[in-house]
Formats: structure tokens, sequence, C-alpha cells
């Protein structure tokens, strides 16, 4: 799924929707989407990824119809903040300075910041807090596990996974097994182990590549 930029994103949330976007908000994110995928392809096509698998999530939870169009746009716009990351410091092939890295850091908090007059609460906690872990050792807020909801946690579980298998700049994707091997490893400190076993099961379940 490299290469040229995709088309510009249409929101066809799934299910019953409930209000996860205001009456403004379905063009600023399609134009959101759009720029990110003008900005850099890969994240885009990473973030309908991690949409899907957000949203197979939900299903293999049993969470009701209504519910899965938040989820499909929380993992949608998860990494949105990364629009304002350099190209270059993105597709840098070797590993990233310490500097660096806290400037790519930055972009769970400025996606938070984009899409939150827009979308619902927890979307845009989803979006904001991603990269926070169980323990509480994540950024930008340092949010343990009692303060992170559903849909923020199983972002988290969605987007590592997708970011295991794929291919990176600095590194080839790994495996099916073995991404599922280093999930079972962090479960408990980094994400929750519970939504891993769930991650797993809709991974493995056929029709889990239908929803949305």
């Amino acid at each position: 799924m490299n290469g040229a930029a995709p088309a510009q994103v249409r929101l066809t949330l799934v299910g019953q929707p409930r209000p996860c976007v205001t009456s403004a908000g379905s063009s600023v994110v399609e134009r959101l989407t759009a720029l990110l995928g003008e900005h850099d392809p890969s994240t885009l096509h990473h973030s309908i990824r991690v949409a899907h698998l957000v949203v197979a999530m939900a299903a293999n939870q049993g969470l009701p119809a209504r519910e899965h169009s938040a989820a499909f746009l929380a993992g949608l716009l998860h990494d949105v903040g990364k629009i304002s990351i350099p190209t270059a410091l993105l597709d840098k092939p070797t590993a990233l300075t310490e500097e660096e890295a806290g400037v790519l850091r930055d972009h769970a908090a400025a996606g938070g910041w984009m899409v939150g007059p827009f979308v619902s609460s927890d979307v845009a906690h989803a979006v904001r807090h991603h990269h926070e872990r169980f323990d509480g050792r994540g950024y930008p807020a340092g949010l343990g596990a009692a303060d992170l909801p559903w849909m923020t946690r199983a972002v988290a579980v969605a987007d590592t996974y997708d970011a295991l298998v794929s291919q990176r700049p600095y590194r080839e994707g790994c495996c099916t097994s073995q991404a599922f091997r280093e999930l079972d490893r962090v479960a408990g400190s980094q994400l929750d182990g519970e939504l891993v076993d769930l991650l797993i099961r809709a991974v493995t379940t056929p029709a889990a590549s239908l929803v949305a």
C-alpha cells in the first residue's frame, strides 16, 4: 500500500453511528486525512488499517454497532498529528536521536489538539493518548490503566500490531506470529493484556477482514 498519496478518505462510518463528529467535523476530518495522505501516504495507509483493526476488536468485544463508527474514527485519526512532523524525520532510515524522538512524540498531543473541537471526547482522547502505557510510563501525560478508556487502549494495541508487521524506513516488518509474541511480551506493561488477546482473536478470525 505504498506509493502515491491515496484519494481523500470519505467518512463512511460503519454501523448505526452515534454523534462522534460535530456537524462541521466531517469535512474537517476528511481534509485532515487528505493532508496526511499528501504529507506521508504510508502513515495514512497505516491509519486506515488501524481503524479496521479497532472496529474488528469492537465487534469481537461485542460492542454495539453504534460504537463502531467512533472506533473507526479513532483509528483513522490516531496519527493525524504527524502532519506536523517533517517528512525527513518520518522517513529517516536510521535510529532517531533523543531530540528527534522528542519531536516525533509531539504528534500525539498535536493530533488531539487538531481534532478535539470536531470529534467526541472518547475519540479525541484516543488520538491524544494512544501512546500512553498500561503501566503509566507512556506519553504525553503518563496516564495509567485506570485513566485509559477502552477505545484508547484498543487503538494502542492495534497501532502497535500494525507497526510491527509493517515495513518502516528503518526496518522490515515482522510476520504475524512474531508480532503476536511481541504483543504478548508487553501485555500488562505497555498494553492491556485482555485487549492483546482480543486483537489476536480479531486478526485470526476470517470475518475480521470484512469488518468496516
